[in-house]
């Protein structure tokens, strides 16, 4: 028989606690535990909060689509902090819906315009040879320009209910 069988091999030396195996299965038993505890708080955490859950789904989702009105209005108060005074910045801020409303109708006004234009040089570019079709439409385009236009410079006003302009 060999002799390296008979002889019992020598315990390793250990120099460094981290080459220990019993040091090795401390860190993994750890590792284990660290995680077990982090599993259990996230499910305590849940527990706790899934009473919240719809108001924080709905808080999430509002957050996401009103992001860029808040950038805005941030960027917007910065701003106007900057170059005025805090009152009138106030000011501006409670007369914010009369604004939006304001800048809605002009826009509503201006595409109101530009399909009364359209139409009205359809109009003028055919030869139609009744205007009851257009009667309503035309009516109703111009009284909106009027009022867009604001009042009109002679004491007169023409409300026509002819297709075409040049019928008045």
């Amino acid at each position: 028989m060999p002799d390296s069988f008979l002889r019992p091999a020598s315990p390793p030396s250990y120099t460094r606690a981290g080459n220990s195996p019993y040091f090795q299965i401390a860190l993994y038993a750890g590792g284990n535990v660290l995680a077990v505890g982090i599993c259990l708080l996230l499910w305590f955490c849940w527990d706790v909060l899934s009473a919240f859950e719809e108001p924080l789904l709905w808080a999430w989702l509002c957050s996401l689509s009103l992001r860029d009105i808040k950038r805005y209005l941030v960027t917007t108060a910065r701003r106007e902090l900057r170059t005025s005074s805090f009152l009138v910045c106030i000011a501006k801020l409670v007369f914010l819906p009369v604004v939006i409303l304001w800048q809605l109708f002009e826009e509503v006004r201006d595409q109101l315009q530009a399909k009364y234009q359209e139409l009205q040089q359809k109009t003028t570019n055919s030869q139609v040879s009744s205007c009851r079709t257009f009667r309503c439409t035309f009516f109703v385009m111009r009284v909106l320009s009027m009022c867009a236009q604001g009042p009109p410079h002679n004491s007169t006003p023409c409300f026509c209910w002819a297709a075409r302009p040049h019928d008045c």
